[in-house]
């Protein structure tokens, strides 16, 4: 069963109805017979005619909710066409069912008779069908509309992709100490510089020890030459 706008429902099946009444009191003028439907059925139930005529705009909703609830989505084509359609339904069952429990013939009143029930449900369905559209009558119908994009949407950019995380760098084992950087030589010129300072202090050394000895010397003599200036 179908999803249903109910209110959409009883507009379009009162409108079609009053559609095809209209045909049924055009009937005499076009040279058919006449269809008093609501005194049929009135003089059926055992009612006011009144009454008939309120009991077909009620088989008129009825029929428009049958349309809604089932036939809508498995009849082809759409619109008021889909709804001419469906009328052949209600149309067969009245001639072939309806007619003969009021004690008629089927198809009484000759071919005028059949053309004009065939134009007055005609007329009902095409009214009808073209109020009650089906949008979104169904569920499947009501479910794929959201997820039908408009054409006149964009579509939508796409996301650039995440950077994958980069991986770990493996430990590296900690690096060995560097080895000792071995002392420059002294150059040649150094060597000679402390070798001549080497020397200058031993002439020194030695002319102090020379210097000393001399010393030493004049001491020893000066008692000898007091000594001879006595005698």
């Amino acid at each position: 069963m179908g999803k249903v706008d109910f209110k959409k429902l009883i507009m379009a099946g009162v409108a079609g109805t009053a559609a095809m009444t209209a045909v049924m009191f055009m009937a005499p003028m076009m040279g058919m017979p006449e269809m008093n439907i609501g005194k049929m059925l009135s003089m059926q139930m055992g009612m006011p005619e009144m009454a008939g005529w309120i009991m077909h705009f009620v088989n008129g909703i009825i029929l428009t909710w049958i349309y809604a609830a089932f036939l809508i989505d498995r009849l082809p084509s759409d619109g008021w066409k889909r709804g001419m359609i469906y009328s052949l339904i209600p149309w067969a069952v009245m001639n072939f069912m309806a007619m003969p429990m009021m004690g008629m013939e089927i198809f009484s009143g000759g071919m005028m008779a059949f053309i004009g029930t065939v134009v007055a449900h005609f007329a009902y369905g095409g009214v009808m069908g073209a109020i009650y559209t089906g949008e979104a009558s169904t569920e499947a119908a009501s479910d794929a509309a959201p997820a039908a994009a408009p054409a006149t949407e964009p579509e939508p950019t796409p996301e650039p992709e995440p950077a994958p995380a980069a991986e770990p760098e493996p430990e590296t084992a900690p690096a060995a100490d560097p080895e000792p950087t071995p002392e420059p030589e002294p150059e040649a010129p150094a060597e000679e510089d402390s070798s001549s300072e080497a020397e200058s202090g031993s002439d020194g050394g030695g002319e102090s020890e020379a210097g000393d000895q001399d010393d030493s010397s004049s001491d020893e003599k000066e008692p000898g030459s007091e000594e001879e200036k006595s005698e």
